[in-house]
């Protein structure tokens, strides 16, 4: 088979470097045993990203280890990869008796089941074969694990909890560094029994809160260059502010999954979170505003955006998309967005009724565009805030390919030009996101703007 006679290569080049490589002779089993963790972590951290080329090279370093280890006491006369095999082939077989013997195990519990009840046959306690090196939290839970299946229990989580302030006290009132350590430790063996009972794993509970932490500090050093500092000549204040701001990005990108999560929004429509997550980091928006959105399309923007306002005022809907609109509402209950049909100019709003309005500026949904561009000058002259989002380009928005809509659109640069000829003032200008397009033939990237304006 190719797979033995790679194998087998593998181990006669192992064999060869410990003969003829100074640095591998050197090696002992002592000497390279934290390579053995590092790979693995490598090997971890591959399986985690579903990087099947990591994966490979790492599961190659990870076998290394283990042929190097077994060809050092091969050298000692002590064993070689063959006792390896033949002891891992021997377990193997003991413990599926469902499968290489007369046992019956037909779920994937019975046969976890058994594998420990022959695994506890070859050892003389429960908790025997726990590595002492292993990862503290993980030790930790498999040891509670393993007594809690004799028996050895707290009943509920109200017990964990009320354990845990006990020994939060116990280190409050601790004197000497010695007591310190001893109820430092006790408390988070508690903490790892609640987190037990929550079913989180509390390695990996730490693990993200070590990301976070380097995130945020990463924030942080990416805000000192942007200023020309170093690090170390920011102010703790400044550090604190920026590590703070980091925190709200975060918060704010938890609660776009929970929007995303909770109404079903589509991948594709990415952008539409990249415009709200813009907007709301730009603008003091608070859960009492009115908003009017000139361009709801098919109202993934407002979906996102509702949790955070009063009341959102959709327009813009062709038949086909509001049939898309309605059956998100309806499907996901939503109360506060509110799809207006009738031509929004006539009458029936002010502009004083908005405290902030989102628009494209092709307006081609409209029957007097002219009349849109006086109600938005108005509505800034009133104080309020105009967020605009169209593509860079002459011909104007996403729609221009389209003959069969009436067509008002304007080029980044106009758009500029139009804003200071009427004396507004441009809070925020910047492309959000580009958009692939296919025309005569050939799809290309239109970088797509925001505009954010207020009266000056």
């Amino acid at each position: 088979m190719e797979e033995g006679k790679n194998f087998q290569e593998v181990v006669d080049i192992v064999a060869k470097l410990r003969k003829e490589c100074p640095w591998d002779r050197e090696q002992t089993n002592q000497s390279i045993k934290n390579n053995l963790i590092e790979e693995a972590y490598e090997l971890f951290e591959a399986i985690e990203e579903n990087d099947d080329k990591k994966m490979i090279e790492e599961l190659g370093d990870v076998l290394l280890q283990v042929v190097f280890h077994s060809q050092i006491k091969k050298d000692e006369g002590k064993f070689d990869i063959n006792d390896v095999l033949v002891n891992l082939k021997n377990k193997l077989i003991k413990r599926h008796p469902h499968v290489f013997g007369d046992s019956m195990a037909k779920t994937a519990e019975e046969v976890l089941k058994q594998w420990h009840q022959i695994k506890q046959e070859e050892k003389n306690s429960i908790l025997e074969g726990i590595p002492k090196r292993m990862p503290a939290l993980i030790r930790a839970v498999k040891v509670q694990n393993r007594m809690a299946k004799v028996g050895f229990e707290w009943e509920s989580i109200d017990e964990v909890w009320k354990k845990v302030e006990e020994e939060l006290n116990e280190l409050k009132e601790a004197k000497t560094d010695e007591e310190k350590k001893h109820e430092l430790g006790d408390l988070l063996i508690a903490i790892t029994n609640l987190a037990r009972f929550m079913n989180i794993d509390p390695e990996e509970a730490l693990h993200l809160s070590i990301d976070r932490t380097i995130n945020r500090f990463s924030y942080i050093e990416q805000k000192a260059k942007e200023q020309n500092k170093k690090v170390e000549e920011m102010s703790l204040k400044e550090m604190d502010m920026y590590w703070n701001e980091a925190k709200q990005k975060e918060e704010m990108a938890k609660r776009f999954d929970m929007v995303a999560n909770k109404y079903d929004t589509p991948d594709k429509e990415e952008r539409s979170r990249i415009f709200v997550e813009k907007i709301l980091s730009l603008i003091p928006v608070t859960k009492d505003w009115k908003v009017l959105d000139l361009g709801a399309g098919t109202g993934t923007t407002d979906i996102y955006l509702s949790p955070y306002v009063k009341e959102i005022v959709a327009f813009d809907l062709s038949e086909g998309m509001l049939s898309v609109f309605k059956e998100k509402i309806e499907k996901n209950n939503i109360q506060n967005i509110r799809i207006y049909k009738k031509d929004i100019f006539q009458g029936d709003f002010e502009e004083k009724d908005f405290d902030m309005i989102i628009s494209t500026m092709a307006f081609h949904h409209l029957d007097n565009p002219k009349e849109a561009i006086n109600f938005l000058k108005n509505y800034l002259k009133k104080g309020g805030y105009l967020v605009i989002v169209d593509l860079d380009k002459e011909d104007g928005s996403f729609h221009s390919d389209n003959t069969d809509v009436k067509h008002f659109g304007f080029s980044r640069d106009e758009v500029i030009k139009w804003f200071d000829e009427n004396e507004f003032e441009i809070k925020f200008l910047d492309i959000i996101y580009n958009i692939d397009k296919e025309k005569d033939g050939m799809t290309k990237s239109y970088p797509v703007f925001m505009v954010i304006a207020k009266r000056r």
